[in-house]
């Protein structure tokens, strides 16, 4: 059986260290360990890795790049063909130009063919209204079904099992 394959935003790889949210701190470990275990392919992006070089709080940052350290990822560039589908995001109401960079990610998860985007940022990303329009985009431009979660879902639901 083919291995699940999640995009990590910076808001979920974020959350490994952010100890005034225990819970969603606790889940995302949880789910770190079943990706040093192997049980998931992992993708960021270029633009995942600038959003995470730019946080302030330096003991923050040095925990993230420890547990990054810790797993295997691909990073993807962000090219020409993840601008297009960012711009259609927008063109079809989803998001918009403000939430760019949300929908580069969606854009980078959808041409590299991840199952699900793991994502703690509920404003833009973890609602029903941008995974329907996600999912409709993803399926009309050829790159198959996605899901927007987070950490959480992962592991309560166990769906690589």
């Amino acid at each position: 059986m083919k291995k699940i394959k999640l995009f990590l935003d910076a808001s979920a790889i974020s959350s490994i260290a952010e100890a005034e949210k225990p819970e969603r701190m606790a889940d995302m470990q949880a789910l770190w360990e079943m990706i040093k275990q192997g049980e998931y392919d992992i993708v960021i992006s270029s633009l995942v890795e600038y959003e995470l070089d730019k946080i302030k709080d330096l003991a923050k940052k040095a925990t993230i790049y420890s547990y990054l350290e810790q797993i295997d990822y691909i990073s993807h560039e962000v090219n020409e063909e993840m601008n297009y589908l960012a711009n259609l995001i927008i063109q079809r109401g989803i998001l918009t130009q403000n939430d760019f960079n949300d929908c580069l990610h969606i854009a980078c998860s959808m041409v590299t063919r991840c199952d699900c985007i793991v994502s703690y940022n509920f404003e833009d990303m973890v609602n029903i209204r941008t995974i329907k329009g996600v999912r409709s985009i993803s399926l009309l431009e050829g790159y198959g079904d996605i899901d927007i979660l987070t950490a959480a879902s992962l592991v309560k639901r166990g769906v690589n099992k």
